[in-house]
């Protein structure tokens, strides 16, 4: 399902920046240096596309919780209880986006994923200059 293809994507952008930050040097001929700006905008689709996706699960997830506000705010003013009916029906079938049941996709991923990122970023770089 998608949250497996989320979890792919997730841990391409992770890997792939990490790799990108780590084969890039400064000696590289005309041809790599092209080569590394193509791998380096890959990257950085791969990573909107990412942050694009997350949102919009977010949103939705956010959408069917106001929906089913306005159903309970509908039965409370009106009476009505084919609202009601309808907001419990929602609350049983409201969406939850997940990466292949390890952890949910909301706005609140995106923080710890920056944050996991930078910290490796910082790792390879302290190797990577301690090694000159």
């Amino acid at each position: 399902g998608i949250g497996t293809c989320l979890l792919f994507a997730m841990f391409c952008v992770f890997t792939s920046t990490l790799h990108f930050i780590t084969v890039t040097q400064d000696n590289l001929g005309l041809s790599l240096k092209y080569l590394n700006l193509f791998y380096g905008v890959t990257v950085v689709q791969i990573f909107v596309f990412s942050v694009m996706v997350i949102l919009s699960c977010d949103k939705v997830e956010k959408k069917a919780e106001e929906f089913i506000k306005t159903c309970i705010y509908i039965q409370a003013s009106t009476g009505d209880e084919n609202a009601l009916a309808l907001a419990n029906l929602a609350k049983d079938l409201r969406p939850k986006f997940s990466a292949a049941g390890f952890f949910d996709i909301n706005q609140r991923i995106l923080p710890t994923f920056f944050s996991n990122l930078s910290t490796y970023l910082i790792i390879i770089l302290q190797f990577k200059f301690s090694s000159l």
